[in-house]
């Protein structure tokens, strides 16, 4: 589930939740997203774990 949290001066922050391990194929799946995200917007938009 993907959520975004407040814009601060043209910067998106998106809470990314799950239910799997840490270990798992899909947590690391989604932590290659979040690195993806920060590097195809330049910075201005990051992905969280809550």
């Amino acid at each position: 589930m993907l959520a975004t949290e407040k814009a601060d001066k043209g910067r998106i922050s998106l809470r990314f939740g799950h239910d799997m391990p840490a270990t798992s194929a899909q947590h690391k799946g989604a932590l290659r997203f979040a690195e993806l995200v920060s590097e195809k917007s330049g910075g201005k938009i990051t992905v969280n774990f809550p």
